[in-house]
């Protein structure tokens, strides 16, 4: 139950909004405005969808069967909200839901492609991966890791659910994608630690961080995501995961090569241009 009602209160794809920040005018307030957004509009919907929801299922069952029921229903997989309504909406509820999905899939590939694709970018820009990626067209747009994101996000699809089936398909990916949301949580979190080691000024505020307040959160944040990592994969045969795992242990040593590589590039020619300019 606690599970069901966690679900339906997080507001997601949020953070999907961050990779567009070169590409909008006065980042800083535009993007931190949106997110505020959809947190606080995300928030009071669920509330009152988690709120309704509970007053429905009471009108015609009391607390101990509504418990009972909801982990009858998280056990086989079904929706209990989904249940519930149609109790009340009957086949009126279908098209709604329908249209619900519809909508939700059109407006997560785009967001998740913009993502994916700005990432790309900004990664080839940084030399971390083929220059071909960072090309725009004239309006300044990503052409070629747009259609890459594209392409791959609709080949997944189809590959899995090919050869999984729809509901098989959706498990497995929303499994990978919460591996690789909690992979990039765990990295921030550690990024956030190594800077506050280092004595510098806030870029933003251009006053001296709160180091140890930094140090005390990122070291938790690692924590609570290593601990959900954990718990993720408790009962999932990881055997079955084995070509993810490589595949990201394979990028994650590319990357971290092609960063080592070009520091030490950056350090020759530092030390070159100090002898020229001396």
């Amino acid at each position: 139950m606690i599970a069901v009602v966690y679900a339906i209160a997080i507001p997601t794809g949020y953070g999907t909004i961050a990779p567009l920040s070169g590409e909008v005018r006065k980042a800083r307030e535009t993007i931190s405005r949106a997110v505020e957004a959809v947190i606080i509009t995300g928030g009071a919907l669920a509330a009152l969808a988690i709120y309704s929801t509970a007053v429905a299922s009471l009108s015609f069952m009391n607390i101990h069967e509504l418990v009972s029921f909801l982990s009858e229903a998280a056990g086989k997989g079904l929706s209990p909200v989904i249940i519930i309504l149609h109790h009340f909406l009957g086949m009126l509820l279908d098209p709604i839901v329908i249209f619900a999905m519809i909508n939700d899939g059109v407006l997560g590939s785009l967001a998740y492609v913009l993502a994916s694709s700005r990432t790309l970018y900004a990664m080839a820009s940084d030399g971390q991966l083929p220059n071909a990626l960072s090309l725009v067209n004239s309006k300044g747009n990503p052409v070629i890791s747009v259609l890459i994101s594209a392409l791959t996000l609709d080949a997944i699809a189809l590959v899995t659910t090919y050869l999984l089936g729809p509901f098989n398909a959706f498990l497995l990916l929303g499994f990978l994608s919460m591996l690789a949301n909690l992979i990039v949580h765990l990295s921030s979190n550690l990024a956030l630690f190594r800077a506050a080691t280092i004595k510098m000024k806030a870029v933003l505020y251009g006053v001296d961080t709160m180091r140890s307040l930094d140090k005390a959160v990122a070291i938790a944040a690692a924590l609570i995501t290593i601990f959900t990592a954990i718990e993720s994969t408790l009962g999932i045969n990881l055997v079955k995961l084995m070509p993810y795992f490589i595949s990201l242990v394979i990028i994650t040593l590319y990357l971290v090569i092609k960063a080592l590589i070009a520091r030490r590039g950056f350090f020759k020619a530092g030390i070159h241009n100090y002898r020229m300019i001396k």
